[in-house]
């Protein structure tokens, strides 16, 4: 059960809401240590750090008590390496900041930051232009060609360019 086909968009004001025992389902195949985050229909993003019953006051003189109705979440502003993009977006950001990265260390810290699998690398490839990247099988040569054709072959022609 996917969550992008099963669940309305962000900005459906109309989406019936995500039960536990739904969210329960859809993290059954994630892995346990990648973080959370939560998207208003603005595109805001913020990073989910708890979650539980809410409090609320009745007025009854009680204090706050809980409120098992629902659960809330408590979240603060996403980092920006967590920001989560459509696809194509997220792609062309990525190839974006490679771009303006000085050394290819630099670059191999922010790419292994960002924890991009086959396909992302590959959309990342495409961002640059590369071409016959789906026949690249091993990760590390991918990244390589990555960091050469946006870091390396850039600061190759600015050279070039000066002298």
């Amino acid at each position: 059960m996917g969550a992008e086909s099963d669940t309305a968009s962000a900005g459906d004001a109309t989406a019936a809401p995500l039960t536990a025992g739904q969210l329960r389902e859809y993290l059954a195949g994630i892995p346990a240590d990648k973080p959370l985050i939560a998207v208003t229909p603005d595109g805001d993003s913020f990073l989910v750090t708890g979650i539980g019953f809410g409090q609320v006051d009745w007025g009854r003189g009680n204090g706050l008590e809980v409120e098992d109705r629902y659960l809330e979440l408590s979240t603060v502003d996403a980092p920006r390496e967590l920001m989560l993009f459509p696809k194509d977006k997220h792609a062309a950001s990525v190839a974006a900041q490679l771009r303006e990265i000085e050394t290819e260390a630099q670059g191999a810290a922010f790419l292994a930051g960002l924890q991009l699998d086959r396909e992302g690398l590959l959309d990342v490839a495409e961002e640059l232009k590369l071409t016959r990247m789906q026949s690249v099988r091993s990760l590390a040569e991918l990244r390589r060609r990555i960091l050469t054709q946006a870091i390396s072959a850039r600061r190759k022609y600015e050279g070039l360019r000066k002298w």
